[in-house]
């Protein structure tokens, strides 16, 4: 009988990556027998910009040795207990909020024009951090917080004065080379280290904000920078789920109840988007007042060298400065004080097809204009006109129809009774 058995090494170990030559490779484990395959076998962690990914090669295991194998397995499950999910001390998280003015990360972001007060808004937020020793010093440091404020996971980057990724790392991989920390032996037995949102400790102090989920904390931190922090429940929250792979079920349920708008990465084929759209859509079905939009506006826009390097919203935001950027997306004075004037990035109704603008509409359903503007805006649509200008729109592009009797109006390819 022959038996093949390989899985993906769910320590974190990476290699690197045979592709792009980076320090990304996952390896594969036989199961059986515990090893590591070949340096060649395994995927990498760049899952857009490489790819790279090579199964083992089957090769024939004997019975006898499986049956023993599994033997010894099954005597010793009676000894093994769940192990319960290890959390990093937050008095090593505070170890890292030196060093700001030394990070380049922060640097940019300054030269971006960004004011400090906000700067230092989003990094008390998010508690942001840098390293300051070893090979890493001056790179940043990204807590995942979940909502029982238990530090899951710390992610260290390392970025070079463009503020593009040139080493990535895992704060328990650096401090277990230092004596005093002996709780990485034991966090590192986590079966599941990234097992929340980045961001996540920040619902429960924003309860009715929209979210605005994107893959990696760098474009959360980015959005929060150019969009503001929450100052109001119309006001958007920044997530993000750490890679491409991690937007799961188990996490997403955290956002039940809530306004989402979803913004895939860019890839070749839009495969991550329609992987983003079709997940995220059916997790959001299965939770209760759950509103999810998938935001195209990337897909349909972005340059194909951006498409074709992975780009994402972070690199379509840091074409701006923070005053340009505000000064060309934000309403004018006279809406300033109203709070529903939060809109979101340069996506008017005259950019939507008609096809998508048509299905916010229930057929042979009167509304208002207060009605028609409410619902543009819970869909995250950026309105540059005043709201009778709007609606002139809407019935120029065929959408709705004005019934003067009823002072109403109606779907364009519907009627009141």
């Amino acid at each position: 009988m022959k038996l093949y058995k390989y899985s993906l090494d769910k320590s974190s170990r990476k290699y690197l990556c045979p592709k792009c030559g980076k320090k990304k490779l996952v390896r594969y484990v036989n199961y059986i027998t515990g090893e590591l395959e070949g340096s060649e076998f395994g995927r990498c962690d760049r899952e857009v910009s490489c790819g790279y990914s090579l199964y083992p090669k089957l090769e024939n295991v004997e019975f006898s040795k499986i049956e023993r194998s599994l033997t010894i397995r099954r005597g010793n499950s009676n000894h093994i207990k769940t192990q319960k999910q290890v959390f990093i001390p937050w008095e090593t998280l505070h170890s890292t909020f030196l060093g700001y003015n030394e990070c380049s990360f922060f640097t940019f972001l300054s030269k971006k024009g960004i004011p400090d007060e906000l700067l230092e808004k989003v990094i008390e937020m998010y508690y942001l951090g840098t390293i300051q020793t070893g090979y890493l010093s001056g790179a940043l440091s990204i807590p995942f917080i979940n909502e029982e404020d238990n530090i899951a996971f710390v992610q260290v980057k390392m970025f070079n004065e463009s503020n593009n990724t040139i080493k990535t790392n895992a704060l328990h991989t650096l401090l277990n080379r230092n004596s005093g920390n002996d709780w990485v032996n034991e966090y590192e037995k986590n079966e599941q280290k990234v097992t929340c949102f980045f961001g996540s400790h920040l619902l429960k102090r924003y309860p009715n904000s929209p979210v605005v989920l994107v893959e990696a904390p760098k474009t959360a931190i980015y959005g929060a920078c150019y969009y503001g922090v929450p100052k109001s429940e119309n006001d958007f929250l920044w997530l993000a789920v750490y890679n491409k792979s991690s937007l799961t079920e188990d996490k997403f349920k955290i956002l039940e109840g809530r306004k989402i708008l979803l913004i895939p990465d860019l890839s070749i084929d839009s495969v991550t988007f329609n992987e983003w759209k079709d997940k995220a859509l059916l997790f959001a079905r299965k939770l209760n007042s759950t509103n999810i939009i998938v935001f195209d506006f990337l897909e349909r826009c972005a340059p194909a060298d951006l498409r074709n390097s992975g780009g994402d919203f972070a690199d379509y935001l840091a074409q701006f400065s923070w005053q340009d950027f505000n000064a060309k997306f934000i309403r004018d004075k006279s809406d300033k004080g109203d709070p529903k004037r939060k809109h979101f990035a340069k996506v008017s109704i005259v950019e939507k097809p008609n096809s998508e603008l048509i299905q916010l509409f229930e057929p042979y359903k009167g509304y208002s204009m207060k009605e028609i503007i409410d619902i543009l805006e819970d869909n995250f649509i950026y309105l540059k006109l005043n709201d009778s200008e709007v609606i002139e729109s809407l019935i120029d592009k065929s959408v709705i129809k004005r019934d003067y009797d009823r002072d109403n109006y109606y779907r364009f390819d519907s009627a009141p009774f």
